[in-house]
């Protein structure tokens, strides 16, 4: 006799097939989010994504989120009342996992709207902090099966990723205004006096200028201020 798989994820349960079709879970964690799947009427996740569940693991203490102080550095804007967050989720891997995250608004009524960037492994979160807390959310997802990392490292990795992010900019506005000056300059490469030629010049050095510009102040910003302070550790000094 085959396993029966577990409905909600896929294990391979210790339960033989039959011909009931009655629902069989691999852990209590499987059923509890069927459970909590069913009750806000959202069983067309199984239609679409069977079987993609994922199994909730030990859960953890999410008491510490009671102080505020602890999860703002993951609060991108808290303006009346509403609250903007970016969790780092290690546990996304599948389109079902983001169907179900998408949909948190069904079950928790605070969660105004949520967004799963599938890159990063990042769940952007608004949600009424005069409804449900931080907390709440938090342990929400753990039941779910998708417990947020609230460790040191995961806000370095998102820090990192915005400043290689503004790196990759940078690089691209400098390659940008290099390109078309270079493609400007080319009439002065010319000996041939052509009177056409003579009379865009002007207006090629204008465009020329006006290219140096962002290249200068942003993206040679990190250079210069490199420069001032190593200038002022050798007056320091």
């Amino acid at each position: 006799m085959k396993r029966i798989k577990c409905y909600h994820c896929g294990t391979k349960t210790p339960v033989e097939e039959t011909h009931q079709d009655i629902p069989v879970f691999c852990c209590a964690g499987c059923e509890t989010v069927f459970q909590i799947i069913h009750e806000h009427q959202l069983d067309s996740f199984y239609t679409y994504y069977p079987q993609k569940g994922v199994a909730p693991k030990k859960k953890k203490s999410y008491a510490f989120l009671a102080d505020e102080t602890l999860w703002a550095h993951w609060v991108q804007f808290k303006e009346g009342g509403k609250v903007r967050v970016a969790l780092s989720i290690p546990n996304i891997h599948c389109s079902a996992c983001v169907w179900l995250l998408e949909h948190l608004h069904h079950i928790e009524k605070g969660i105004i709207h949520s967004h799963v960037n599938f890159s990063k492994r990042t769940l952007h979160l608004v949600f009424d902090d005069n409804t449900c807390s931080m907390q709440q959310l938090a342990e929400l997802l753990d039941r779910l099966g998708y417990p947020p990392d609230f460790s040191l490292g995961a806000q370095k990795k998102t820090q990192k990723q915005k400043s290689k992010r503004s790196l990759w900019l940078k690089i691209g506005i400098a390659g940008f205004a290099f390109g078309n000056t270079m493609f400007l300059a080319l009439p002065t490469y010319f000996e041939k006096n052509e009177p056409w030629l003579d009379a865009l010049r002007p207006w090629f050095d204008t465009l020329m200028f006006a290219l140096s510009i962002p290249v200068v102040f942003y993206a040679a910003q990190h250079y210069f201020v490199h420069i001032l302070l190593f200038s002022s550790s050798l007056q320091l000094q």
